[in-house]
C-alpha cells in the first residue's frame, strides 16, 4: 500500500495503525512530490531540461491551474523556496496574453521580481510573453523504502 501525500497528513500514524488492524503485514511505503529542479521557462518549452537547478534570487510568486493548488505551494516551501504571494487559477486553466499581465502586476505589487509555476501549466504558456522571469518547478514522487518498493514491483531473480 502506498500512502500518497504522506508529508501532508497529519495523521500518518494513525492510518498506518488502522491499516494494520486489517492487515498486520502489508507492507506500507509513502509517497511524496518534491522539488527535483527549478528550470527557466523557455528552456523548458524548448526541451529537453537540464537536470541543473536554476537559482531563484528574491521571493519568487508562484502561479498554478491544479485541483489542488495548496499541494503545489506546500511542495515549493518545503523545497525552501520563499514565496513572496501565490494565484490560483481554476483547475485545467487556458492562459492569455491577460493573465500573464495580471500575474506580474500582482508579483510586482508584492515585490516579487519572479514567477514560478507548475510544469503542467507552463506547456500552456507557449507562446505568451513575460516581462518577468518564469521559472518550471519540476517535481517528482519519492516513496519511502524505494528498494523495498521496488522489489515488490519487480522481484529479483534470487527470490523466484
Amino acid at each position: 500500500m502506498v500512502l500518497t501525500r504522506s508529508d501532508l497528513a497529519e495523521k500518518i500514524e494513525s492510518i498506518k495503525k488502522t491499516i494494520r488492524e486489517y492487515n498486520s503485514k502489508a507492507p506500507i511505503f509513502e509517497a511524496k512530490a518534491c522539488v527535483d529542479r527549478i528550470v527557466p521557462l523557455d528552456e523548458f518549452l524548448a526541451g529537453p531540461v537540464s537536470s541543473s537547478v536554476a537559482p531563484l534570487s528574491g521571493k519568487p510568486y508562484a502561479f498554478c491551474g491544479l485541483g489542488n493548488p495548496e499541494s503545489f505551494f506546500d511542495t515549493l516551501r518545503r523545497a525552501n523556496v520563499n514565496l513572496a504571494g501565490v494565484h490560483k487559477f481554476r483547475d485545467h486553466h487556458g492562459y492569455i496574453q491577460k493573465d500573464v499581465e495580471s500575474i506580474e502586476s500582482e508579483a510586482e505589487w508584492v515585490g516579487s521580481s519572479g514567477l514560478v509555476t507548475t510544469a503542467k501549466d507552463a506547456v500552456k504558456l507557449a507562446g505568451l510573453t513575460f516581462r518577468l522571469p518564469c521559472f518550471v518547478a519540476i517535481a517528482n514522487t519519492v516513496v519511502s523504502d524505494r528498494q523495498a518498493f521496488t522489489e515488490l514491483l519487480v522481484p529479483s531473480s534470487a527470490g523466484r
